[in-house]
């Protein structure tokens, strides 16, 4: 499924967890437990209904570092950091904004305070950047390799 199908899907059929563009993305590839996989390239979700006629820019905000207060805690299997070689261009790009997004979030430690089981989602961890980096460097490799 394109990066574009998900994204409206996801803000479609949740628009008040997804009320932004980099919402879906943060729950594609650095929530863990969230339903995706990578399939053929493409992360994908069983659990998406298709959307209603929705334009995208309609419902998407651009992607500031306030866009998203708390980043789930990234790890070595999140599937932004384990990007397969086959994977396509439309995702690769989104890897990599999601990634950059990551990056521009500053270090903190503590809880969202809207998360009332104190068990989902946790502030921006040290680690998430190493992280970060990591994926940008695969990334870097896949669009090496494709140019050879």
């Amino acid at each position: 499924m394109r990066v574009d199908f998900t994204v409206q899907a996801l803000m479609t059929a949740f628009p008040d967890m997804f009320p932004s563009r980099i919402a879906a993305l943060h729950t594609c590839f650095c929530l863990g437990g969230s339903g995706f996989d990578w399939v053929r390239g493409e992360l994908v979700s069983y659990d998406c209904r298709h959307p209603r006629k929705v334009s995208l820019a309609a419902r998407c905000r651009a992607s500031s570092p306030d866009d998203l207060a708390w980043i789930y805690p990234l790890h070595e299997s999140s599937w932004l950091v384990a990007i397969p070689d086959d994977v396509t261009q439309d995702w690769l790009d989104a890897a990599e904004e999601m990634a950059r997004f990551v990056l521009a979030k500053p270090a903190k430690e503590g809880r969202d305070p809207r998360d009332r089981l104190g068990i989902c989602v946790c502030g921006q961890n040290p680690a998430n950047h190493g992280h970060a980096h990591t994926a940008l460097a695969r990334i870097a490799a896949i669009r090496a390799a494709r140019t050879v």
